[in-house]
Parts: structure tokens; sequence; C-alpha cells
């Protein structure tokens, strides 16, 4: 608890995101894709010198200690204890050659129909950061939706949307993770709000 507090209270401001300007990714039903914004940690990370980090202290005064407490989440989510288990579980046998570690801030109208994820990927890890401005009936909407072959095969043909076999809720503190295989099939419903730091939204950090 005490460091999913600090990754809410120091959550990046607007300014650090960058739109996904992917041109919808082949995905069908991948809605407003210029209303998911990004932002890598490891740009958080690696500022290094004192002019560049006295430079984002003017923009960002908590910056520094933002710093501490990304690289706190860094050092839970990749330590080897954390892959062991997933690993484990998930009977995982391949090896990681690289790790992905982004926040992501969906906007008013970003959604993305039934999909599976790259399939170079290993596995997707993603916990949720609501904040207090979001209202009670997106813990029933923005959490991940999970799908069978059948759903993804019947999905709706423009929009991409189907049933959930499974509805992940949107709630502090909570993650979740799956291996990606060609059939590992989610979904996300529309957000909802402006977005931005701290100002309703979908906040997502994905690592892995």
């Amino acid at each position: 608890p005490d460091l999913y507090n600090d990754l809410v209270d120091y959550f990046p401001p607007s300014r650090y995101f960058n739109k996904d300007r992917r041109a919808n990714a082949g995905q069908v039903g991948r809605q407003d894709a210029d209303k998911r914004h990004k932002c890598s940690v490891f740009d958080i990370l690696n500022v290094k010198s004192p002019a560049a980090v006295a430079a984002r202290v003017k923009q960002w005064p908590k910056f520094k200690e933002a710093q501490l407490v990304w690289a706190r989440a860094v050092a839970v989510l990749f330590s080897n204890q954390v892959r062991d288990e997933l690993f484990k579980k998930f009977k995982v046998t391949k090896r990681a050659l690289t790790r992905d570690f982004r926040i992501q801030n969906d906007h008013n109208g970003f959604g993305i129909g039934v999909h599976p994820d790259n399939h170079k990927k290993i596995m997707t890890f993603q916990f949720y950061l609501p904040t207090r401005k979001n209202p009670t009936e997106t813990v029933y909407t923005y959490g991940t939706c999970l799908h069978t072959k059948e759903q993804h095969n019947t999905r709706n043909k423009q929009t991409g949307y189907s049933v959930c076999e499974r509805k992940m809720a949107y709630l502090p503190n909570t993650a979740y993770a799956f291996p990606v295989t060609r059939g590992s099939y989610h979904s996300v419903e529309k957000a909802k709000g402006s977005g931005g730091g701290g100002r309703g939204g979908r906040h997502t950090p994905r690592c892995c």
C-alpha cells in the first residue's frame, strides 16, 4: 500500500505523456487511438545530469522525489522474485530479452476491441491507479475484459466488442497478468473523462 500510494501521489503530469499515434495498430475497434497517452518510466529515471534534473523540477516540482518512487516500482516489478513467481504460475519457459514499463493514460473516447497482444511479448502485467475523481461506475467499466476464442470470432466487426468472459474491476492497488499467446484475447471499454495527471481518465501502468 505504501508504494501504491506513492505512485498515485507522484503520477506524472500530463506534459510527460505523448499521444499513441499508431494508426489503429491493425486492431478492429481501436477507437480514437490518439487519445491513449503514454509515458515510459525510464524517461523519468534516465534523467541524470544536474542541469536536466533542474529543468524537470521547474516543470514538475516533485520530479526528484518521483524518480525515487518509480525506481522503487522498477526494483519490485523487475525483481527476480516477481519474475520467477509469475513464470512459475503461468508455466512460462521462454527467456525475456527486453522489458518495458510504461504508464498509460486513456482520455475520453479511447477503447480497443477484442484482440491478442503482440505475439513477440511473453507476458502482460498491468495494474490500476484510479483516482478519487474517477466516478464509481468506472470500477465496473474501465477494467480489462478477457475473452474466449468464440467471443473473439463473434465480436462486432465494426466496434470490435463482445461480451466478457471475465471482467477485471478497476480498483485501487489491483493488478492482473497473463501470458501472451495467439489466443489471449482481451479488450477495454471506452474511457470517459479528461485524463491527465490525476484528473479522471484511465491510468494503467503496464510492464513486462
